[in-house]
């Protein structure tokens, strides 16, 4: 069975997941793990965030401001 790479979707699920995040990350200032970190405002594992923010292409030093 030939493999498929996946193709990140420009759907609506992808503004989406990109607005939660980026909303995330102004609260700590850009901090994905640990206490008070993005992570913690989603309710997910910091390993979730930080995939996604690599797939969506997202700088988290942007929001240390």
């Amino acid at each position: 069975m030939p493999r498929v790479a996946m193709v990140a979707a420009r759907g609506p699920l992808e503004k989406a997941v990109r607005h939660a995040i980026e909303s995330a990350l102004r609260r700590p200032r850009g901090r994905v793990g640990g206490k008070g970190g993005a992570a913690r405002v989603l309710g997910v594992n910091p390993n979730t965030p930080r995939s996604k923010i690599r797939k969506l292409s997202i700088d988290p030093t942007a929001f240390r401001c």
